[in-house]
């Protein structure tokens, strides 16, 4: 997966083989809001399970990288806690992403 930043849209990119081109072709398979990234029931049936955590855990790096930034403009770079969320639901993701987003609110292992 990859993911395109624009302005005010999160591009979420597939690359599948093309045999006829005999290369890889791109397609948009759907978009986030920058400002408030969710992930819809549209995003959800259009990636297989593996893509959704990939955009999970993209959209984690995004979250922690903004509060990263945020800390840095306020003065001066500070330690912060994530306060976890528990859900009732099973983590389908790998063993190497084990923080999702649960209501817009990190998840920890």
């Amino acid at each position: 997966m990859q993911f395109r930043e624009r302005r005010r849209v999160i591009q979420v990119i597939r690359t599948v083989y093309d045999p006829a081109i005999k290369r890889g072709k791109s397609e948009v398979v759907g978009r986030l809001a920058q400002d408030a990234p969710v992930i819809d029931d549209e995003l959800r049936q259009s990636c297989t399970a593996e893509e959704l955590c990939e955009v999970e855990e993209f959209l984690v790096q995004m979250q922690l990288r903004q509060s990263r930034e945020g800390a840095k403009e306020a003065g001066g770079f500070r330690a912060f806690r994530i306060p976890a969320i528990r859900s009732t639901t099973t983590n389908e993701c790998s063993a190497s992403s084990r923080r999702r987003i649960v209501h817009g609110q990190i998840e920890g292992p």
